[in-house]
């Protein structure tokens, strides 16, 4: 009997020994896993945690705070501004794509995640048209968002690429609009308008609200064409129901120059 125990025991011993070897794996599969693991949070780096607020603060860091130290009001983003008539206009261009995690169960884009690419955009467009604005502040200004409208009319695959657009609409008394046209490219490489995007923006020093007009007008934009424009945008917008009928608004030629 005890020599049959000794058996048991050294098998069972040897075999437990083989179980950690394999466990363990070879050095080449625990490297190949690591980079499998790598490579796949940096195509979805976009939803990783924190990330928002580096891809947030990196446009303020690029077009407020380092044109700032650099350049102060000699900024030459200004000067081109104030030099094109419908520089208040301006369009600012976001490339991006949609990651994985960003994908829904229907495998297209998610909803929600539109109005996180519309705030990285919006946040570069308005850094740069109120750039001036931003140096004569006494108080860090705020842009807080009143409301955002969406229409999705095409959907944007995984890992799809896709540009986002954004230009001022229009404004009135207190709030500016902003507009983000979601773009992807069809088969024959031109450009589709996959989501339109509307957001009405306050401008704040402090707890005080500044009027559009003022700070484009402290900013150099302000002129009789852009009144126009201003006016009749407004007017598709408010007065004949854009917000309702959506496709005014879609159907507006409403492109200018690229900053």
């Amino acid at each position: 009997m005890t020599n049959r125990a000794q058996v048991k025991i050294i098998v069972l011993g040897d075999s437990n020994a083989t179980c950690r070897k394999h466990t363990k794996g070879s050095p080449i599969i625990r490297m190949w896993g690591k980079i499998l693991v790598a490579v796949f949070l940096l195509i979805n780096y976009k939803a990783l945690p924190l990330v928002y607020y580096v891809r947030f603060y990196t446009q303020l860091l690029k077009h407020v705070l380092i044109p700032y130290y650099k350049y102060g009001a000699k900024n030459p983003l200004i000067a081109k501004l104030q030099k094109d008539t419908h520089g208040v206009f301006s369009t600012t261009v976001l490339h991006t794509y949609n990651s994985l995690f960003e994908t829904d169960m229907y495998m297209h884009k998610n909803n929600g995640t539109y109005f996180v690419d519309m705030d990285i955009a919006r946040t570069e467009l308005m850094s740069k048209i109120f750039v001036k604005s931003w140096m004569t502040c006494k108080k860090w200004p705020i842009v807080p968002v009143g409301s955002i409208h969406a229409i999705f009319k095409k959907e944007i695959k995984p890992l799809q690429k896709y540009t986002i657009e954004s230009n001022i609409l229009c404004w009135d008394e207190k709030w500016i609009y902003v507009i983000c046209k979601f773009f992807i490219k069809n088969s024959k490489n031109e450009k589709i308008l996959a989501t339109y995007g509307l957001t009405k923006y306050v401008l704040k020093e402090g707890r005080k609200t500044i009027p559009p007009e003022g700070a484009l007008e402290d900013c150099g934009l302000l002129n009789e064409t852009v009144l126009e424009i201003n006016n009749k945008n407004l007017d598709i917008l408010i007065a004949q129901n854009g917000l309702i009928d959506s496709e005014k608004l879609i159907q507006l030629k409403h492109s200018y120059n690229y900053i």
